[in-house]
């Protein structure tokens, strides 16, 4: 073999190697887009608008003892701060106002009435985030998420002076009342999942969340006294341990972008 022949060889087998490298390459290239549902690496701020069902725990004395869940909605607003990482880490934190603490006192059973009082609360969040993408040219993506939540109570009370049950019928019975906060601030724990609409710098997100205390501690309580013809019956008691379940929506911005 002359070597001119050993050179177009050669040549022939370097260009088949190039463009299998190359063809290699694209690929990789093509197995491997960007996300379209994950978040901007970088900053973003953002508001959040929460319908939360805030339950309390009351002692029903009658029938035996026993112990029924009440309920109370009630909204709050959340101003959002997040830092969005590598592969769809997100950590936030932020400011929530309006009350997530209520005590709801059930007396439909003896005389057909009930009572409800909300205490106003902030709220302090750190939550962690995982995005997760449905394909990756969709902008849609789900994000469980969990974290803690620092609480703080107005502290207050309110009482009602005793008072026929009935006005009409004041040789019914008499009842009294009162509501009030027992400690300033508590620390929660909460897990949830989004779904969110990501576009360029601008990100929608629907959400569920689930809240509750450590240790169960006693937030806020209520007490209802009360007799009926003169004899006093056992009292109604509730409270509140920051038990909660929100869904809501949010808005988010991405201000600085890695």
């Amino acid at each position: 073999m002359t070597g001119y022949s050993i050179r177009c060889i050669a040549g022939l087998s370097a260009a088949a190697l190039l463009g299998a490298s190359t063809a290699a390459a694209q690929v990789v290239y093509l197995n491997r887009p960007e996300r379209a549902g994950l978040p901007p690496r970088g900053l973003a701020v953002g508001l959040a608008a929460t319908g939360n069902v805030n339950f309390s725990v009351q002692a029903c004395p009658a029938p035996g003892a026993r112990f029924q869940k009440n309920s109370y909605a009630f909204p709050t607003g959340e101003l959002l701060a997040s830092y969005t990482g590598s592969r769809g880490w997100r950590l936030e934190s932020g400011l929530g106002l309006g009350s997530v603490a209520a005590v709801t006192l059930d007396a439909r059973e003896p005389f057909g009435r009930s009572a409800t009082v909300s205490f106003g609360t902030a709220q302090v969040p750190l939550r962690l985030y995982r995005y997760l993408t449905f394909n990756p040219r969709s902008r849609l993506s789900l994000s469980p998420h969990a974290g803690l939540q620092a609480v703080f109570l107005s502290m207050g009370e309110k009482v009602s002076a005793r008072h026929p049950i009935y006005a009409g019928r004041p040789d019914y019975g008499s009842q009294s009342s009162y509501f009030r906060t027992v400690r300033e601030r508590t620390l929660t724990y909460q897990v949830g999942a989004g779904l969110h609409y990501v576009a360029a710098r601008l990100e929608l997100t629907a959400f569920v969340r689930y809240t509750n205390s450590f240790g169960n501690p006693v937030v806020a309580e209520g007490r209802w006294d009360y007799d009926v013809r003169g004899q006093q019956q056992p009292a109604l008691y509730a409270a509140s341990r920051l038990e909660n379940l929100a869904l809501g929506i949010a808005v988010r911005r991405t201000i600085v972008a890695r």
